[in-house]
């Protein structure tokens, strides 16, 4: 490092040669302070040593040395980044052409449209790839001429590529005549060309390449139409929606996705049943997307189809959309045999939730199949209006002990006081389900007129039913409830005594504080570690006194947690 410094303070053209060997070194404070000894010293000696650099098998070095070219910026220099740029060695001419590229100027847009006809192919290939950097007619034709190339075929890939960046239409016929080109890289690199060019004179002879027996093809020109966006080329992308290969198809979809118009549309539904489920997936996607009136129409009009798959799909997507238009036939296909469909146009009403789809989701509690009326329930539970309310309660005087569960279960998730007195009702059902969730129900709604069924039940011969009371009663917090609590905290059930305590802390804490006490003698070590934890977060005098004693509990993970609490 010491020995480059000092060569960089010569600035002579006798440190050159060591200054360039210095350049093998990958080190950054190296390489920077040979390079930059190197600029700042810019004689011709350096320049020819920069050249003869150019030839050593290293690409750090040939890198190194393009960019000390560039930097030097003298004819000099210039002439030897031209040397550079049609040397055979692929990288080399690469990194020359990108040197030139940012040079931008029009000696060097004209010495890339010269090396355009050197012999080796490679310095060709980064040639058409720079130009197209650049917008010029002169450009342009340069690089028109080279889609002739009869040497290799990837020169007229990537000369098609680069006229495509640039996007002057005066590309556009010689691009078309070579879509019919008998190399496939060409063919698919000049569809794409005409596709970011946006000419629509080339969608007539993209529509017939839409047939290509080459896949990279096909998808080339899927994506041409598709940056095109011509109505021009709708019936034969959705005549594609047919092709074997799903990649393509998929590609298509999403081209008549961006159209949207009522044609795009009318393929895209009678695509619904294509054997690919992604593919089917992805046509629901676009469809609900464009989510217009011809959608609507088109999925309303699919729930007829024969195909039980595609009026699933229908009714789903009619859910999404969530248009009024669709409650109708959504009804109608409650009637079908295929349960499937039913249940899918039942959800799908309940995500337009209008006051018509309610209409038809309450009829819906009178269906034959009980999975129907079932799902109806539980959707009635997430809308929240009086219609909904008085359907349900309704329902849980139903014969099928099920519909009544999930009926008490609906009305619990709608929380309104109106229907306080059918779940009280439901606290006597025979079915302790029924009971169960009926009193879960109260405990959300918190109406103080179920505070006495609520202690009622707290002596049901089900242990849910009493633990949910229990539940219930806390979370209404009415002082009359205390005494009946603490009856319940002989419960034979541990859970029940442990949550009973729950419920009288929320009510009266200085009692709860005393109950607590008392816990901490339970015969359960799981009401003595519930105990702890509840005084602990009391953390009064008494509390930590009752602590203190439990130090000796017997369980060790009972005076584990009294330690932690106060550590």
């Amino acid at each position: 490092m010491l020995e480059t410094q000092l060569l960089d303070i010569t600035l002579s053209d006798f440190a050159v040669d060591s200054l360039i060997e210095a350049l093998v070194y990958r080190d950054d404070d190296i390489g920077k302070t040979a390079r930059k000894a190197l600029i700042k010293i810019a004689s011709i000696k350096t320049i020819n040593a920069l050249i003869r650099a150019l030839n050593k098998k290293d690409y750090y070095v040939n890198w190194s040395a393009i960019d000390i070219l560039v930097r030097i910026s003298s004819d000099k220099a210039f002439e030897a980044l031209i040397i550079a740029l049609n040397k055979p060695d692929y990288y080399v001419s690469k990194t020359a052409a990108d040197a030139l590229v940012t040079i931008g100027n029009e000696k060097a847009v004209n010495a890339l449209i010269e090396a355009l006809n050197n012999e080796d192919y490679n310095v060709r290939i980064n040639t058409a790839i720079a130009l197209g950097n650049f917008t010029s007619e002169t450009v342009v034709q340069a690089l028109i001429n080279a889609l002739n190339d009869e040497d290799k075929y990837v020169v007229r890939q990537k000369t098609a590529e680069a006229l495509g960046n640039i996007g002057n239409e005066s590309a556009v016929n010689v691009l078309i005549e070579n879509l019919n080109s008998e190399d496939c890289y060409v063919r698919s690199s000049s569809a794409e060309a005409l596709g970011k060019i946006g000419c629509e004179r080339a969608v007539d002879n993209l529509m017939n390449t839409l047939n290509d027996e080459n896949l990279q093809v096909r998808k080339s020109v899927v994506t041409a139409l598709g940056n095109i966006c011509s109505e021009q080329a709708i019936d034969s992308l959705v005549n594609a929606l047919d092709d074997k290969n799903y990649n393509i198809r998929m590609r298509v979809v999403g081209v008549l996705k961006n159209i949207g118009n009522e044609r795009a549309v009318y393929g895209l539904i009678h695509s619904l049943n294509d054997k690919d489920y992604y593919v089917r997936r992805t046509i629901v996607g676009a469809l609900v997307k464009i989510g217009n009136q011809a959608v609507v129409d088109g999925f309303i009009n699919a729930l007829t189809d024969k195909n039980d798959n595609i009026r699933i799909i229908a009714a789903q997507a009619l859910g999404d959309i969530a248009n009024e238009r669709a409650v109708d036939t959504l009804a109608n296909t409650l009637n079908y045999e295929d349960d499937r469909v039913s249940c899918v146009a039942i959800e799908a009403l309940g995500k337009i939730a209008s006051e018509t789809a309610v209409d038809t989701l309450i009829n819906a509690l009178n269906h034959e199949i009980d999975d129907i009326r079932i799902l109806a329930i539980q959707i009635l539970g997430k809308i929240v209006n009086q219609k909904s309310i008085n359907a349900l309660i309704n329902t849980l005087n139903n014969e099928n002990d099920y519909i009544r569960i999930v009926s008490a279960a609906a009305l619990r998730e709608i929380g309104s006081e109106s229907a306080s007195d059918s779940l009280i009702n439901a606290l006597d059902d025979e079915n302790y389900d029924v009971r169960t969730e009926a009193a879960k129900a109260l405990g959300k709604i918190r109406c103080e007129s179920s505070v006495e069924p609520l202690i009622n039940a707290l002596n049901d011969e089900n242990h849910h039913v009493r633990r949910e009371a229990s539940v219930a009663l806390g979370n209404i917090s009415n002082e009359k409830a205390v005494d009946a609590l603490i009856n319940t905290l002989m419960d034979e059930n541990y859970c029940i005594r442990w949550i009973t305590t729950e419920a009288i802390i929320k009510i009266d804490r200085e009692k709860g504080v005393n109950i607590l006490i008392n816990a901490l003698n339970d015969e359960n070590s799981y009401v003595r570690r519930r105990a702890t934890e509840a005084l602990g977060e009391i953390r009064n005098e008494k509390a930590l006194n009752a602590l203190i004693n439990a130090l000796n509990d017997k369980d060790s993970d009972v005076r584990c947690k009294d330690i932690r609490k106060y550590r």
